[in-house]
């Protein structure tokens, strides 16, 4: 539309010329518009960086997995429980989520799920776009599991699928998390992968106080979810689908063997028991490799070569160390 002319008459048809009408107030209303379309701009622009910034961003370049924690949602990495749990205790990512209002007043990690209701989770899907109840999560979480992916990121995703719509960061965080939370609750007669590896991290932590009894006793429960859910014709871990994550779970035997030979001198009662299940699950998967290649047997077998692990009486590579030893000393004769 054609401003009119200052001289031409009035547009509001008081007969006057415009420069002697309303020119004054129309003038003035146009500043005021542009102003607010500049503080507009200027809330929607992103804050100018600051000291805490370039700080947040020195940490996350020394520290990878802080990094791949704040830059993209926890589903997109190939481990997103551990990366979840991790981010729970990361200060890094603590200062680099408060720098983002929106997403720290959206409940996205493990521990603000737990502290949430049934009722407080179900209210917030709905909100999202995800109506719920108990019955039809508890038949997603068999569809799940009989597919083997018995896991709530599986379920999330499904949910994401069903929107349509891109979610911002938090709100897929509390998507998948929320999964993850209502499986424990719900159908904790299949434990979720999530929930295995919590276990197996309870373990680390009754390690870490000395009670390797009650550790070994926590992990035999997840080593007999794992054997239950192995396919015929498993080999390794990576054919065990339904247990897991296998680069962690074969870190985790790894751990194991450390922690009998670490006990096998002072308490070989104790590392007696943690060979023998670990003697079970290489008569299932005989082929299974620890996380720097090779075989966990040739790993489980070198470590009983080690004075200490030789030691706990009963165990087989005990029984095979002693009898290898007995023919070279023969031979020797």
């Amino acid at each position: 539309m054609t401003p009119p002319s200052r001289n031409g008459p009035c547009p509001c048809g008081s007969g006057a010329k415009y420069k002697r009408c309303c020119l004054a107030k129309d003038e003035q209303e146009h500043h005021r518009a542009a102003n607010e379309a500049h503080e507009a701009a200027k809330k929607a622009a992103p804050p100018e960086p600051d000291e805490e910034d370039f700080e947040i961003e020195d940490e996350l370049d020394r520290n990878p997995t802080a990094a791949a924690a704040v830059d993209r949602p926890f589903d997109e990495d190939q481990a997103p429980w551990e990366l979840a749990c991790f981010a729970e205790t990361n200060e890094t990512f603590t200062r680099a989520r408060a720098r983002d209002e929106a997403w720290a007043a959206i409940p996205a990690l493990p521990s603000e799920l737990e502290r949430l209701t049934d009722d407080e989770i179900l209210s917030r899907l709905e909100g999202l776009g995800v109506p719920l109840t108990k019955t039809t999560f508890v038949a997603a979480a068999h569809a799940a599991f009989e597919g083997r992916s018995p896991s709530g990121w599986a379920i999330a995703a499904a949910w994401r699928a069903s929107l349509g719509r891109d979610l911002a960061r938090g709100e897929r965080d509390f998507l998948a998390l929320a999964a993850c939370e209502l499986w424990r609750r719900w159908f904790p007669e299949e434990p979720s992968t999530d929930a295995l590896e919590d276990m197996i991290e309870e373990g680390y932590a009754l390690v870490e106080e000395e009670k390797g009894d009650e550790a070994f006793a926590v992990w035999r429960e997840v080593l007999d979810v794992v054997l239950a859910r192995r396919p015929e014709g498993a080999r390794t871990l990576a054919d065990v689908k339904a247990a897991g994550d296998a680069r962690y779970l074969s870190a985790w035997l790894e751990d194991w063997l450390d922690e009998v030979h670490a006990r096998a001198q002072e308490d070989p009662g104790t590392a007696l028991t943690g060979l023998r299940l670990v003697d079970e699950l290489l008569a299932a998967l005989p082929d299974q490799g620890g996380p720097g290649g090779g075989t966990m047997r040739a790993a489980r077998s070198s470590s009983t070569s080690r004075s200490p692990v030789r030691a706990v009486p009963g165990s087989s590579w005990a029984r095979a160390w002693t009898s290898s030893s007995q023919s070279s000393s023969q031979a020797e004769r």
